[in-house]
């Protein structure tokens, strides 16, 4: 949970969050990789425009508005931790 709270601060959201993105480091600590697709500067008020990513884990206001917003990647995550 550290990530989205880390991530939340840095304004970044990673719009293609799932199981094939989380890697493991020697020590068993979760990364996550691939921010190809991510958008910086995203805060409360503001959003990304288009429909990237994995669409089984994406929220549903991606797939209906095509606009990523700050708390559409709690979406992401939930898909993700329910999978694993």
């Amino acid at each position: 949970m550290t990530i989205v709270i880390d991530m939340w601060r840095m304004s970044l959201i990673c719009r293609d969050v799932k199981p094939d993105n989380i890697l493991l480091d020697k020590d068993g600590h979760c990364k996550l990789g691939d921010f190809g697709l991510a958008a910086l500067g995203i805060v409360e008020g503001k959003k990304a425009i288009g429909q990237c990513g994995t669409k089984r884990y994406m929220a549903p206001e991606v797939i209906t508005t095509f606009c990523f917003k700050c708390y559409s990647f709690l979406f992401f995550y939930g898909s993700v931790t329910f999978v694993i």
